[in-house]
């Protein structure tokens, strides 16, 4: 994921035409609440000058939230900005690999002998769990949905007897507990130092997704992998980060993202 000046790259993203220049802003948060009707979205702090844009390629692509011009852009990285070679339109609701979509129906878990029980989300809620799920055990709650009438309360933690003690008395056979991955602490310890560089790593988005067997892991967007970053990163536990730069470089045997 390295590149330096004089690498040819690819990314997808919003090209801004502002007084100052043209510019290529990878996706961002977009603070839509509280912005006065009619005022349009200043770029985010990531954004890259473009040279040699082409205005008229995608002209026509405009997003319906406030987007302008949505492109895969080729080019040549300058270390302060981008000499295009080529660009396509690029829808804005595109814009962003997803992480896999979870239905969280069938729980990581052999179901008791007579099958899930019936109950509702409105149950799980008046159980008064708000205090076990805070505890820094308990690393994530999903509910599962393994039939219409049943929901399931799957916990993830580093200690599954120790969550059993907690959770069971009060769930009862609608609980699922299985082995987190990683612990709270591990995973909050990769955040503090994510957010630590957010300036210097151009960092847009942290979170921790959740995937359908409740384990969580910490997920970045960044506009590239830099040096120090991946040498961090390298160190680090197999699995427990996830990093997505939107700028990444284009080998010999590479063409652009589709």
């Amino acid at each position: 994921m390295l590149f330096d000046v004089g690498d040819r790259i690819a990314g997808r993203g919003e090209v801004r035409v502002d007084d100052d220049g043209v510019w290529f802003d990878p996706p961002h948060p977009i603070p839509w609440i509280g912005l006065p009707a009619g005022q349009r979205l200043p770029r985010s702090a990531n954004a890259i000058r473009l040279l040699d844009h082409d205005a008229d390629i995608n002209a026509a692509v405009t997003g319906s939230q406030g987007w302008e011009q949505w492109s895969t852009i080729v080019g040549i990285w300058l270390g302060d900005a981008i000499k295009v070679l080529s660009q396509t339109p690029t829808p804005p609701e595109d814009h962003q690999p997803e992480v896999a979509a979870q239905d969280w129906m069938i729980p990581p878990c052999p179901a008791p002998d007579q099958g899930w029980p019936a109950g509702t989300q409105e149950d799980l809620m008046d159980l008064g769990l708000s205090d076990l799920r805070a505890s820094d055990n308990c690393v994530t709650t999903v509910t599962y949905r393994p039939r219409a009438d049943s929901v399931v309360l799957v916990v993830a933690a580093t200690d599954v007897a120790a969550a059993e003690a907690q959770f069971r008395p009060i769930v009862g056979p609608r609980l699922c507990v299985v082995h987190s991955r990683w612990s709270t602490r591990e995973l909050q310890e990769v955040t503090d130092v994510l957010l630590a560089g957010w300036h210097h790593w151009a960092i847009s988005m942290i979170s921790r997704p959740v995937d359908g067997t409740a384990q969580s892991w910490v997920d970045t967007e960044v506009l590239r992998v830099l040096p120090d970053l991946a040498r961090w990163a390298a160190r680090l536990p197999d699995g427990i980060l996830e990093i997505r730069p939107t700028l990444t470089p284009l080998r010999a045997s590479s063409s652009a993202p589709a």
